[in-house]
């Protein structure tokens, strides 16, 4: 990726400086042995959660993003990368990809199915909130052959919720989560621990409560809190609680643990949960090689060795298609070490090494570099060993953050 550098007062025209490599990158024929992933990315959201400290535009903002998105998919619709395979996984992300109303949103999927062919299991995925969950959204989504929602719940306490800013009455909350279930959906249910007043027991009541409601997957996410949100400036303020010392958190991770493996739910990675184990396959780590192709704006991805982001300025973006250029913000070779850290992290994180599948992926002398940290860890009762493979014990939950520097470094 070259400097951002200025040309005068002017910023590169970055959709032009990359516009090569990406037209290379997707006339060339999809990779034989890869697992094939398109990501749709939405900037918006009807108004910012007091913990995001994402990129986001406002739902004002959001006019034309999906007929501008639409008239990109067909641009680049017929280029042999996406053309000549059918997609594995599909997930649309964000912000809140179900924010455009239904006849939007139905443009936007048509143009999509035309061009992105998909395989008889594929996984397609919709991030919703509880707000745009309504009727008309789910007949589109389940016309255009959307199996899968992940809907970002984070709590049933309605006075949380509140200090979240995603104010709902509980019974609100349950019957959207019937309108999804009833309309025939697989759905997962993200759920947000360490927060501000939390307990443990009302943690794992929140869990029960998303189990009862037939969740497919609960996501259990620690609450993460950066400078620039409204949150922190909030509790800097003395408006909430304080928070959460770190071993209140971690006995508030393990309640969630428990909960779930009381109701049967089994543990697919150190954060997801599903009654058979069944991963969401978006967010597993696999061995195999990946390709994910970024579409919207602000999207993220990789194409063979290449990371790829697409502008998360709403204007560039329109821009660029505007001009028939695929909207690249970002572009940039990514060394062999790099490739191994970015899977291995996500390897660790679901818990388990398959020492000869890992031996595969990546090689004896890889093996070898970093069979010594999975036997220290060890020692330290952070792994235990099973056969030739290694898991990730309770306590190594605990210092998986340290683990996962070591890898990176």
């Amino acid at each position: 990726m070259l400097p951002l550098k200025k040309t005068g007062n002017q910023m590169p025209d970055f959709a032009a400086l990359y516009a090569g490599k990406i037209k290379e990158l997707l006339h060339k024929p999809p990779r034989k042995n890869a697992e094939r992933v398109a990501y749709l990315h939405t900037p918006f959201c009807r108004s910012r959660c007091s913990y995001c400290p994402f990129y986001r535009y406002t739902e004002k903002k959001s006019t034309n993003f999906a007929q501008q998105t639409a008239t990109m998919i067909e641009q680049w619709g017929t280029s042999p990368f996406v053309s000549q395979a059918p997609f594995d996984i599909v997930f649309f992300g964000g912000g809140t990809p179900t924010l455009p109303n239904a006849q939007d949103l139905n443009h936007l999927l048509t143009a999509f199915n035309k061009h992105f062919k998909k395989n008889d299991n594929c996984e397609f995925t919709f991030e919703t909130t509880l707000t745009h969950i309504t009727p008309e959204r789910l007949e589109v989504l389940k016309r255009q052959e959307v199996n899968r929602l992940s809907i970002g719940l984070q709590t049933f306490d309605e006075n949380l919720r509140k200090m979240l800013g995603r104010p709902s009455t509980l019974d609100n909350m349950l019957r959207k989560i019937r309108m999804v279930k009833e309309a025939g959906f697989r759905f997962n249910l993200d759920m947000m621990y360490g927060l501000p007043g939390q307990t443990a027991e009302e943690f794992a009541d929140g869990i029960r409560k998303a189990m009862d409601c037939g969740a497919d997957n609960i996501s259990q996410y620690q609450l993460q809190l950066f400078d620039d949100t409204p949150l922190k400036q909030s509790l800097k303020k003395g408006k909430f609680f304080a928070l959460l010392d770190e071993e209140s958190v971690f006995q508030m991770q393990l309640a969630g643990l428990e909960t779930c493996k009381a109701y049967g739910y089994k543990q697919w990675n150190l954060k997801n949960f599903s009654p058979g184990g069944e991963p969401c396959r978006y967010t597993q780590t696999v061995y195999k090689e990946r390709d994910m192709l970024p579409l919207g704006s602000g999207g993220g991805g990789m194409i063979e060795d290449y990371s790829i982001f697409t502008f998360p300025q709403i204007e560039k973006y329109y821009e660029a298609i505007k001009k028939g250029c695929y909207p690249v913000f970002q572009l940039k070779k990514t060394s062999n070490e790099g490739l191994i850290q970015k899977k291995l992290t996500g390897i660790l994180e679901s818990g388990k090494i398959d020492v000869k599948s890992f031996e595969d992926a990546f090689g004896t002398n890889c093996l070898k570099k970093y069979r010594k940290h999975f036997r220290l860890w060890k020692q330290q009762n952070w792994m235990r060993q099973e056969g030739k493979n290694f898991e990730i014990t309770i306590e190594g939950m605990r210092h998986f953050m340290k683990m996962k520097k070591v890898i990176l470094t």
